[in-house]
Formats: C-alpha cells, structure tokens, sequence
C-alpha cells in the first residue's frame, strides 16, 4: 500500500500530541481549521488557533496547549497561509513574546497572510521585580507597523491584586479570564488609567466609571507598583472609596499619593493604616488637608507619625471643613501632639470621630482634649459653676473677663454692659472686648463672625469666654470635671 502524500481535512484536532509530530502532520497535510488540545510542550495555559482563508467559523480558544517562543516560531512557520492567529499564555519569563520586534520579524517573513492577530500573555511577577514596566513594553507596540500596516491595538497593564503583567490586544474575546482591577496604558496615550473594563470591550473611558471602590489592603504592593497606581489616580474621576492598608507604603510612597490626591475631587475616603508612614508622610497629607475638597475620612491607625506629625495634621485642619473622621491610633503620639490636636478641636467644628487609642495619653493628655471639647459656644454645661454667674450676672462675668483679658476695670466694664443693655446695644462693648482677648490667645471667629456672635448669642458667648480664660488660668481655674485616662475615640455630635 502506497503512503498518502497529502489529505485535506476541515475542523481537525489533535490530542496528546508531541511538537513532532504536530509539524508532521503540518508539513504532510493541508488543513483549513488546525486545533491543538493537550499539546506536550513547555508552559500550561496557552491557547493556539488557526484559521485558514476559507475557513469562517469562530474560533473557540481552549486553555490546555502551551508553547515556548522557539517552539511557537517553529511551528508557525509550517503554516505561511495562516490567515487568523488566536493566542492566550501564562508565561514563567518575560520572554521574546512580550517583545514587538519578534511578532514584526515572524509575520513579516513567515507569516505574510496574516490579517488578524489576537494575542494576551501573563506574567506573573512573584520576586516584586521593579525594572518591569507596562509602559514600556506597550512603546514598541505604537511603531507604523502595528498602528496603520495591521491596525492590530495592544494595551499592556498591572493586575493589582494578582501581581501580574498583561499584555495583551484589544479587543480580545477571551472568556476564561476574569475582568480584574488593573493599572492599564495602551498604544493611544504615555499614561496610566484605572480600569475594570472587560477585555472584549474597546477602550474607552466610559466603561471606568463604575469603579468607585478598590480594597488592595494586605496586598503589600510597594516600590514601582504602588508607582503604577498612583500615576493613574492623577486622571481619576470616579474612584471613592480607597483602602491602602498594610501595604508597605513609606514617607516617599505617602508624598507621591498625597502630591496626585491634591486636586482630586472625589476621592472621600483614603485607608492607610499599618503601614511605615512617618512625620514626613503626615507633612504630606496634611498639605492635601488644606487643599482638597473631597476627603472626608482618613484612616492612618498603627503608623508613626509621633508629635511632630499630629502637629503638621492639627494645622492643617484650622481652616479645614471637609474632614470628618481622623483615626491616629497606635502612632506614638505624646503630649504636644495631643495638646496641638486639641487646640485644633476648639475651633475645627467639622470633625466628629478623632481616634487617639494606644497612644501615650495620660491625665494631663486627657486634659487637653476634655477642655477642648468644653470651650464651644454651647458647651455652657461642661461648667456648671460659670454658667450659673453668668446666668445670674451677666454684667458681673463679662466685667470679670474684659479685666482676666486686658486689665480694664472691672466694675467699669460691669456698669458699661449693664448701662447699653437697656438700648439694646451691650453687643458693642461685647464684640469689642471678644476680639482682644481671640487676638490675645490667637483664636479664631468661632462659630462666626464677632458681631454675630456678641449680637445674637451674648450670654452664651460671655460664658464661653469665660470657660476659655479660666482654663488658661492654671490648673486652680480649670473646670471641675475628672480627667478621662483612655479616651480612644472622640466623638463630637
């Protein structure tokens, strides 16, 4: 019996075939549909497909088939009427594969019927290699070959939680692979976006704006990773909700984030805590406390930010009206962090949760905060003692204070207030002396405007004033409330 010298055969498969016998039957048999399964080479996870010119059916990709570059190269080279190539792969190395000139060379020469390339190689980067980049690899893709000869788009990207790397075309229909959180850039711009988008779909900014929220804590990305997200966050217009915690994040990581959130005008929750974030970092984020307009809530529990970084955070919210939640647990803060955290509470209305657990707050620290949180224009309660004089003799306590503020008599101060009360106008004398003594102890207009203040609200503004000079007075003048040893959170309603 005579051996055949060729067959032609329509949809065919072969299965737990060697690379030898594979490039057998290509060079012995014309084949319109070639589909490998279970072929025995090097790496898993890779899928090849070929299409030949008559052959119109969709190509179904199957996930058993695995090839080196040089067996790839081998192989493709046994097929120069191959018109449709279809490839999927989960690779061990950056190898030739992720390299543009390889693809240019092998279809230029080997392949010069190919009309469309679908491609997605994976790299997973388990030794945290910092020299790899997703944009640079995407560069060599933007060349007058891949963008105007074939018109084929690639986008190369960083799967956050996955650590991996991705290259890939785009679109590509690939129904095995989760559409998974990743730093992307592609062949039509030099930046970094976030993206959920599924791969099947066409880039295009729209796709993004259902992410809002991104929890990569315990991810521990540090180094260039952390790079790739926060280049992204420059542009990002939807992310809310952002959790960073125990992720190796320093004082360098803190002021590239903080230096992208600056102008951000939707982020409103940021999640730093346990991670290596000093008194630097703090200089940092405070700076985005006087600028931003959205952040509401900062997490930087278990950190080490110490005094000198509750101070540049407590100067930083004087003038700040957004943020409403501050967590500085476990942070080495001692008494001149806490005594500048409680200044800042005298006149910062806005925030009502302050976490201060597991620092080195004692009776002195708790202190602070108590009368901190006693010297509100309608904290009269918090000293029951001063309001009822005030409540008695108004005149009498207003006199009392102009004289504890600048030395003027108090008896004269006392008959001026009781004297224009019967006008109506003992606000004047009042706005006049409540201005000296904010200029004395450098405080601001609280919670308005002086005449406001003096006009609308007198014998609640004289107590106040009251509460404020005898807590200045020594530890004699104090109000009479017990010192609280473990505050860990403030709350303020």
């Amino acid at each position: 019996m005579n051996w055949l010298k060729e067959l032609n055969c329509i949809n065919s498969s072969f299965r737990g075939t060697g690379l030898s016998q594979n490039c057998f039957y290509l060079q012995k048999i014309s084949f319109q549909t070639v589909l490998f399964k279970e072929l025995l080479v090097q790496f898993p996870r890779t899928t090849l497909i070929w299409n030949s010119p008559n052959h119109n059916s969709h190509p179904h990709p199957q996930p058993h088939c695995s090839l080196s570059a040089l067996h790839l190269d081998l192989l493709l080279s046994l097929t120069p009427a191959l018109r449709h190539l279809k490839l999927a792969s989960q690779r061990k190395t950056l190898d030739s594969v992720f390299d543009s000139t390889y693809w240019e060379s092998l279809i230029s020469i080997k392949l010069p019927k190919l009309d469309k390339f679908e491609f997605i190689f994976f790299y997973t980067d388990n030794k945290n290699d910092d020299s790899i980049n997703p944009e640079a690899l995407i560069a060599p893709f933007r060349s007058s070959f891949w963008l105007h000869d074939k018109r084929w788009f690639v986008a190369s990207a960083y799967v956050l939680r996955e650590n991996e790397i991705w290259l890939h075309t785009t679109p590509i229909n690939c129904t095995s692979i989760k559409d998974l959180v990743r730093v992307e850039t592609s062949w039509m711009d030099n930046g970094y976006r976030l993206t959920a988008r599924p791969l099947n779909k066409i880039l295009d900014t729209s796709s993004d704006k259902t992410l809002t929220k991104l929890d990569l804590h315990s991810n521990r990305i540090s180094g260039q990773k952390i790079q790739y997200l926060i280049n992204a966050l420059y542009n990002n217009t939807t992310l809310v909700e952002l959790s960073l915690g125990d992720s190796q994040i320093g004082d360098r990581d803190a002021q590239d984030l903080a230096h992208a959130l600056q102008n951000n005008s939707t982020l409103t929750i940021l999640g730093l805590w346990q991670n290596q974030i000093g008194h630097q970092g703090a200089q940092y984020f405070a700076d985005v406390l006087r600028n931003n307009t959205a952040l509401k809530e900062l997490y930087l529990q278990n950190n080490s930010i110490g005094d000198l970084g509750a101070q540049y955070l407590a100067h930083a919210l004087q003038n700040n009206t957004i943020l409403t939640t501050l967590y500085l647990d476990a942070n080495g803060i001692g008494r001149h962090g806490i005594q500048n955290l409680a200044n800042t509470l005298e006149n910062n209305k806005t925030i009502t949760t302050l976490g201060l657990g597991y620092n080195q707050i004692g009776d002195q620290e708790a202190q602070y905060l108590v009368n901190a949180l006693a010297k509100s224009l309608f904290g009269c309660f918090s000293d029951i003692k001063t309001c009822c004089c005030g409540f008695c003799c108004l005149p009498c306590t207003f006199g009392d204070n102009v004289e504890k503020t600048d030395g003027t008599s108090c008896i004269g101060c006392c008959l001026a207030y009781w004297v224009s009360s019967a006008c109506y106008l003992c606000w004047v004398p009042h706005m006049m002396k409540r201005k000296v003594l904010r200029q004395k102890y450098l405080l601001k207009p609280e919670p308005c405007h002086d005449c406001l203040v003096t006009a609308c609200c007198g014998p609640c503004a004289v107590c106040q004033e009251a509460r404020e000079l005898k807590s200045r007075s020594g530890a004699q003048g104090r109000p009479n409330v017990l010192p609280v040893r473990a505050q860990p959170v403030a709350y303020r309603k």
